[in-house]
């Protein structure tokens, strides 16, 4: 069996799930922090907010123009 350097093996099953668990955890409070800036941003937004329903109704005025 050929040498083969502690860095060159792969994890275990437990280990690369815990690594995995890392990571995505990681990721979840990357995207907290994205969306607590998004959320910011908008609350600090000096422009008129648009209401829902005409927002939906431009929508779907624009839906309707589109060719079939």
């Amino acid at each position: 069996m050929p040498f083969v350097s502690l860095d060159q093996t792969r994890p275990t099953g437990r280990t690369r799930g815990v690594d995995d668990a890392n990571a995505r955890g990681a990721d979840a409070r990357r995207h907290a922090d994205w969306l607590a800036g998004e959320i910011a941003a908008s609350i600090d937004d000096p422009r008129p907010s648009i209401p829902h329903d005409v927002v939906m109704a431009d929508l779907e005025a624009d839906l309707a123009a589109l060719p079939e």
